[in-house]
């Protein structure tokens, strides 16, 4: 072992103030002990960097069994190179210039995997001459407190999130991170102060000095007779008291009170013989404190001694107690904030659905073209404060980690040819191509969240349409990844908008932000919707970013985990086979919407031939014919310039005569009553823009071939597009006086019986004398609310085998809700605003198809002398010509989509989606007083009902013939009223 002993006299002088101990002998004895207990990793070197002495848990932590294995070894042994070449650089340097390194923070990473901290002293080693001989070296383990450091930062950046929406607790919180701060700081001084002292201390230190003096730990030799023997002077720093105070004391003198018993314990535990004891207690600082204290003790009988090291701990007990405060308050923060949300949502909805329930019941009365605007007005800004409302309860649920995905199998295509389609009249007014492209590969049936799924689209379509000045938004769909159980979807939504710099695209995905503070009054929104969508895909176990470059737009990227559903066959393969391989002709002047339909065609086997103008479309066909190979069939863009499809039509029409191409007309619109001139074009169909792929799939099906009818059955006759025309006796529970207003509106118009209870308890009293066939139920009430009386209601029913239809109709709409009313008994739920298009399906499906007798079924051909369409008895219930031509242009918009409906779900076999769009179409036609097209219907609603889809194949010809005739006729009853 290197002579670390310093000139004879300081030698002398210290062995004069060592009470024991004197011997050489007694000096290695205490030497060993201590490198064979002492925690902290000690080690001894000689000038070329090979250990020529380590304690027992240095050799341990290098993975040794004991520490001779480590001797003549370096640290290149055990290290990773890198960081073992910069220990011994660092030895070299304090070698050179004799200069100890104390309290250096290192990263270790050694040979084995193994990592953590330490906080290591090195000093230079001298023989008796005071040459220096070698490095000694401490390293302490403080891999648990950065760990805890760490811990303290994530949670300081938790808390941070809370800033935007309670100030108070975050102030709270930052005071506290302050505190932690100034008290961390206070440690490096006082542990600047330990180093110097220990520095100080090695100089006139010998023998064993340099193990006591240089530890950042407290270090003790303690009697079995409860006092301490020996004490380093970190100790003396740590508590504040003087060596003499501390060994003139019971060490039991300064524990806790309350810690004194298990301190007693530990004791027994050591003088029993066991060799490691490990515990925690707390010591009484000079000061009056106390310090928290963990403690590692070992015995040595033959001294009847006990050798300990000690660490204060208290820094970390109180950032393990200021974290978890932390995470109580922001738990209570967010209790609050979700509590805020709920109050601010049934205060925002209770008045909404006044102004919009009131707003649909005045358009549904006689007003003049202007009021008709205004309320339009009114009714489109009341939907856009509940869009607002709407964004932020949804970000409030997915900050909060509430947000749950509501997983079922839908239909892609159809799913995003749906959701376009709802932007198309937007996109339409700023005259821009809106178009998607669904890859082929990409499966049809998929299983998720179809709802969050259009969310994500309409938000990146919708800020495109705002952004875009002119051009077009494309939005296509890829398989990012495919395995036999999910697929991955790649979607980009392109545009060519304004584009945004590349220093702002990070921050358009942060919450209230926008590209540009000034698109905030010039484009509007609240910039919660990418923040939204982000979150949103991210559930869905993607990720969203965007290409974009200023002036030229944007590209927006998202990527979407899916389960795969039971594939049903693809259109192609349900495609006749006498409809396969024909040539279409596709005129349309943006490229983007002509590759799109190519690629649409080809899927279902078909020849695209594309054009790109009228001119081009009438050479083609003029050498086709000239060939002898005429194309069948044509799909023709509306609004192009130069030539636009009225011009193009009526060319072809002039040209060609009966050997003319079939005209499937694009529109943005999706009606051309508006566009186009008195004359028949001689289209066969106008499909809207975006056109989804069942839609044209139904639509070239039916041009070209598809179902023809041979008879005609019975049919019902019906005067309403309600189910089956069932009154339904309801009991009305609503406060609030303009709900009820509105409610009580909404259910006679359908028919119903109204009946209304204030409050809970009224309810109970009328039910004590009347039935009803379903309750709307507020929850919100005074006296008894609308729980409590659906709970009153359920008790009173039990054993009685009586059930009566319980819905909810409330403005609370956050997470729990709805779980909360169905757990109280109730059957279904509604949030307010109320919409009749959502209440009265929601209501008549409790309806009993026994409450009211049904009509005799008229057959078919005894009514056939009923006119096609009754042009008083539709203006005397109208009455106003400009609703009346508004109703007519509606009619010719939709009536076309639900047959195309009615035709693919007869192709796919789906009874139940044929039954749903048959009772649909019953609802239009059943507003246009033609008795002829709504018995057709109506029978074509009682045959999908009875599951006969051979009949109602049949049926569905006659429906779409009787549709045809409806159309003409109101189209030249338009004429007249113009």
């Amino acid at each position: 072992m290197p002579d670390v002993a310093k000139p004879a006299k300081e030698r002398a002088k210290q062995a004069a103030c060592t009470p024991s101990l004197t011997s050489i002998e007694e000096h290695y004895k205490l030497l060993s002990c201590l490198l064979d207990y002492i925690p902290d990793r000690i080690y001894f070197k000689d000038k070329q960097g090979a250990f020529v002495l380590v304690s027992r848990s240095e050799a341990s932590y290098l993975g040794a069994a004991e520490p001779a294995e480590v001797i003549g070894k370096t640290d290149f042994d055990y290290f990773e190179h890198s960081l073992a070449q910069a220990a011994w650089e660092d030895e070299q340097e304090l070698m050179r210039v004799g200069q100890s390194i104390s309290g250096k923070e290192e990263k270790k990473l050694l040979l084995d995997g193994r990592t953590g901290w330490a906080l290591v002293t090195k000093i230079p080693l001298r023989d008796a001459d005071g040459s220096i001989i070698g490095t000694c070296g401490i390293s302490k383990d403080i891999t648990a407190l950065k760990e805890s450091e760490e811990a303290l930062y994530r949670a300081n950046i938790a808390l941070a999130s809370q800033k935007a929406l309670l100030e108070q607790s975050m102030a709270e919180l930052q005071q506290t991170k302050l505190q932690l701060q100034q008290q961390l700081s206070l440690r490096e001084r006082v542990e600047d102060e330990l180093v110097r002292a220990k520095r100080e201390a090695e100089e006139a230190s010998s023998g064993l000095g340099p193990f006591f003096q240089v530890s950042l730990d407290m270090l003790c030799i303690a009697g079995m007779d409860g006092y301490f023997k020996r004490i380093n002077p970190a100790f003396c720093t740590t508590l504040g008291y003087t060596e003499k105070e501390m060994l003139g004391k019971p060490f039991l003198h300064f524990v806790h009170l309350e810690d004194r018993a298990k301190t007693v314990a530990a004791m027994e535990q050591l003088a029993a013989g066991q060799n490691l004891v490990n515990f925690i207690n707390r010591y009484q600082h000079q000061d009056g404190s106390y310090l928290w204290i963990e403690w590692t003790a070992a015995p040595n009988a033959g001294q009847s001694a006990i050798y300990a090291a000690a660490r204060n701990i208290t820094q970390r007990i109180r950032s393990e107690d200021e974290l978890r405060m932390a995470r109580e308050a922001a738990e209570t923060a967010n209790r609050a904030k979700s509590t805020f949300l709920a109050n601010m949502s049934h205060e925002i909805r209770t008045p909404m659905n006044g102004i919009i329930g009131l707003t649909e019941l005045l358009l549904n009365t006689r007003v003049t073209t202007d009021q008709r605007g205004y309320l339009n007005l009114v009714r489109q800004s009341a939907d856009s404060l509940m869009t607002v409302l709407n964004d932020i309860l949804d970000f409030s649920k997915i900050e909060a980690g509430k947000m749950d995905l509501d997983r079922h199998e839908f239909d892609l295509r159809d799913a995003i040819g749906d959701t376009l389609q709802t932007l198309a009249v937007r996109s339409a007014e700023k005259e821009i191509e809106l178009a998607y492209l669904v890859r082929p590969e990409v499966p049809d049936c998929l299983i998720g969240d179809v709802t969050r799924l259009r969310q994500i689209i309409m938000n990146l379509v919708g800020n495109a349409i705002k952004f875009t000045p002119r051009g077009e938004i494309v939005v296509e769909l890829r398989v990012e990844s495919l395995t036999q159980e999910q697929v991955s979807l790649h979607v980009l939504v392109s545009d060519t908008g304004i584009g945004i710099a590349k220093d702002k695209q990070a921050q358009v995905f942060e919450s209230f932000t926008q590209a540009e503070s000034s698109t905030t009054r010039h484009f509007g929104g609240t910039g919660l919707g990418l923040a939204i969508s982000k979150q949103l895909v991210e559930l869905m176990k993607g990720r969203m970013w965007l290409d974009s470059e200023p002036g030229k737009g944007s590209t927006f990227h998202f990527t979407a985990l899916f389960d795969l559903g039971s594939q049903k066959p693809s259109a192609a393969r349900l495609l006749p086979e006498k409809l396969q391989d024909f040539g279409v002709l596709v005129v349309d002047d943006n490229a983007t919407n002509r590759m799109i339909l190519a690629e649409m065609l080809k899927a279902w086997e078909l020849r695209p031939l594309l054009a790109s103008s009228g001119e081009e479309a009438l050479d083609i066909l003029e050498e086709l014919r000239a060939t002898g190979t005429p194309i069948p069939l044509m799909l023709l863009d509306y609004m192009m310039p130069d030539m636009d499809g009225a011009e193009v039509c009526r060319e072809v029409s002039r040209r060609f005569g009966s050997s003319a191409p079939k005209i499937l007309i694009l529109s943005s619109g999706g009606s051309l009553s508006g566009q186009v001139d008195d004359e028949d074009l001689g289209y066969e169909r106008c499909l809207t823009k975006p056109v989804k792929h069942s839609d044209l799939f139904d639509a070239i099906t039916r041009v070209m071939g598809g179902v023809i009818a041979d008879d005609r059955s019975v049919i019902s006759q019906e005067t309403t597009g309600r189910e089956e025309g069932v009154t339904m006796k309801l009991l009305l529970v609503e406060d609030g006086r303009v709900n009820q207003l509105v409610a009580i509106k909404l259910l006679e118009d359908r028919g119903h019986q109204v009946t209304l209870a204030n409050n809970g308890r009224e309810a109970l009293a009328i039910l004590a004398t009347q039935t009803f066939d379903a309750i709307l139920m507020d929850v919100q009430m005074p006296e008894m609310n609308g729980l409590e009386a659906t709970m009153a209601i359920r008790q009173h029913e039990a054993g009685s085998g009586r059930h009566v239809p319980i819905i909810a109709m409330t403005a609370n709409a956050m997470k729990g809700d709805r779980e909360q009313c169905i757990a109280a008994g109730m059957d279904d739920y509604i949030a307010k605003p109320i919409h009749s298009t959502q209440l009265y399906p929601l209501l008549e499906k409790y309806a009993s198809p026994n409450q009211t007798p049904q009509d005799e079924l008229l057959p078919y051909g005894e009514d056939c002398d009923a006119a096609v369409f009754d042009a008083a008895t539709f203006t005397e219930n109208i009455g106003d010509a400009p609703l009346m031509m508004e109703l007519i242009r509606l009619f010719c918009a939709e009536s076309q989509p639900m047959l195309g409906n009615a035709c693919l779900a007869l192709h796919n076999l789906d009874g139940e989606a044929l039954h749903h769009a048959a009772h649909s179409l019953k609802g239009l036609v059943g507003n246009y007083a033609a008795t002829p097209a709504f018995n057709a219907v109506s029978a074509l609603t009682q045959c999908t009902r009875d599951g006969n889809l051979l009949q109602a194949g049949k049926l569905l010809a006659v429906v779409t013939e009787e549709v045809a005739r409806l159309r003409e006729a109101l189209l030249e009853f338009e004429r007249e009223l113009e």
